[in-house]
């Protein structure tokens, strides 16, 4: 089982373009999740917000063991957040989690 990305190695500028990129895709993925309006079903993708949810839950991690980040934390990290993310759009936003599960063809 691979635990981790190999990590950063060479110059000082290359470090921190990966921890930059790093940092907006947290910063992209807590928007995507915790943003109030929620697209709905006018977009006309089907599952557009699961591959939404895919890409921005990989990207961090991805980028996070690209880093250096620990996986054991990092993954626990995201792991909770998806709980969590899903609790506050449950009891925030019950019409965009409505119209999020009715779209799932299962």
């Amino acid at each position: 089982m691979v635990t981790s990305v190999a990590p950063v190695a060479g110059s000082g500028v290359k470090v921190w373009l990966w921890r930059i990129g790093f940092v907006a895709a947290v910063l992209l993925h807590l928007y995507g999740l915790y943003d109030p309006r929620q697209p709905g079903p006018h977009i006309g993708l089907p599952l557009a917000d699961k591959f939404a949810h895919f890409f921005l839950f990989g990207s961090v991690a991805f980028l996070g063991l690209k880093v250096g980040l620990p996986a054991r934390w990092l993954l626990s990290a995201l792991v909770a957040n998806a709980v969590v993310s899903e609790l506050v759009q449950h009891s925030c936003c019950r019409s965009a989690v409505a119209i999020r599960s009715t779209r799932w063809p299962i």
